[in-house]
């Protein structure tokens, strides 16, 4: 199976780096890009055209849950946040999975073989 290309988004660079060094261990993800804000996501998905999103919900501006609506073709949305009380609007927005901070390698594997179902349905 090709590699799912995935996009990480979100305000803080600390987190980014972590989720990023967390899928590094699954060869069915490939991170192909960062955003900091939903501006710069929604250039960066016009331009990579990711299978998914790994995205914070609450950032400065714009919210996760904004992202999704601007988007014209929607990949798996994942978010990853701090937050519980988003958990009913992620999934009223399509949302695959909800992942909370700090994510567990162990949490992350389901996410993953999720995505892969998913994605093996889809094609």
């Amino acid at each position: 199976m090709k590699a799912l290309r995935s996009i990480i988004v979100d305000d803080e660079s600390s987190s980014r780096r972590l989720l990023a060094k967390l899928l590094g261990a699954h060869a069915e993800i490939a991170v192909v890009g960062e955003a900091r804000s939903v501006q710069d996501a929604v250039l960066l998905c016009a331009q990579l055209e990711p299978a998914v999103i790994f995205l914070d919900v609450n950032m400065p501006k714009q919210s996760g849950l904004e992202l999704v609506a601007l988007l014209k073709k929607k990949p798996d949305i994942v978010f990853v946040t701090a937050h519980t009380d988003y958990m009913s609007e992620a999934f009223a927005v399509g949302a695959c999975d909800y992942l909370l901070k700090p994510v567990s390698g162990e949490r992350l594997e389901i996410t993953v073989k999720r995505l892969v179902a998913l994605s093996s349905r889809n094609s």
